[in-house]
C-alpha cells in the first residue's frame, strides 16, 4: 500500500499532505486540514508514518493554509532535505 493510500485516502480531514524528510529519522508533515481534521486525525497520520518508517522516528505535523508549489504550479508530495552519501547532492546545502 502506498503512502498516499495510507494517508490522503484513509485519514479524514486531510485535504493535502507533503512529507519532508529532514534527517534519517526525522519527518515534517505539512498538512492542509479539511473540515473533519482534528487531533485524532493528526495522531492517525503520525501513527501511519511511524508504522512505515519505524516508531523511533520523529514526526512533526504542521498545519498550513496551502502547500508551497513548484514552478510547474504543482506541489511535491514528498521531499528529501538530506544529501545521500556518494551522490552529487552530498556537497550541496539542503533546499
Amino acid at each position: 500500500m502506498s503512502l498516499i493510500e495510507r494517508t490522503l485516502t484513509k485519514i479524514p480531514g486531510l485535504d493535502q499532505l507533503q512529507i519532508i524528510q529532514e534527517g534519517l529519522e526525522e519527518f515534517v508533515l505539512n498538512v492542509v486540514p479539511g473540515p473533519e481534521w482534528d487531533l485524532a486525525a493528526s495522531a492517525a497520520l503520525v501513527e501511519e508514518l511511524q508504522t512505515v518508517f519505524g516508531h523511533h522516528v520523529a514526526v512533526t505535523v504542521v498545519a498550513r493554509g496551502a502547500l508551497p508549489v513548484e514552478a510547474s504550479g504543482k506541489y511535491r508530495f514528498s521531499k528529501r532535505n538530506i544529501p545521500l552519501p556518494g551522490t552529487l547532492n552530498a556537497g550541496r546545502a539542503a533546499r
